[in-house]
């Protein structure tokens, strides 16, 4: 991209590196960019970007929201699942032995599920 004076009739300038070498330009003036040598490939990678999002809100837009008394109730099933987990979790360090070691294996197969993106089946 480079930069050119509209009129050099101005006082006031102001030096701009380009890359060929330092330009004054006026600063109370307008400047003419010229685009020409600007690699579009940024623009293209931005558009895809901006479809992606479109495509992604065209479909959410398909999909049935919760109504107010489901998503209370689902919020409700996570909450006790999570108390669940947790005295699962104190009844596991306080007596130990088996119930430990299953409880370290579902944090193993846990940590494998987020990495794997999918719950492995087990014969």
């Amino acid at each position: 991209m480079s930069a050119t004076k509209a009129s050099p009739d101005k006082e006031s300038t102001q030096t701009f590196p380009t890359k060929d070498k330092d330009m004054e330009l006026p600063t109370d003036e307008l400047i003419r960019l010229d685009f020409s040598d600007v690699d579009l490939s940024e623009a293209q990678s931005s558009r895809r970007t901006t479809d992606l999002v479109r495509l992604y809100l065209q479909e959410i837009g398909r999909v049935r929201l919760l109504g107010k008394d489901e998503e209370v109730s689902e919020a409700q099933k996570v909450q006790r699942y999570v108390q669940l987990v947790e005295l699962r979790d104190t009844e596991a360090e306080t007596k130990g032995g088996v119930l430990q070691t299953y409880v370290n294996l579902l944090k193993v197969r846990d940590r494998l599920c987020a990495k794997l993106s999918h719950r492995p089946s087990f014969p």
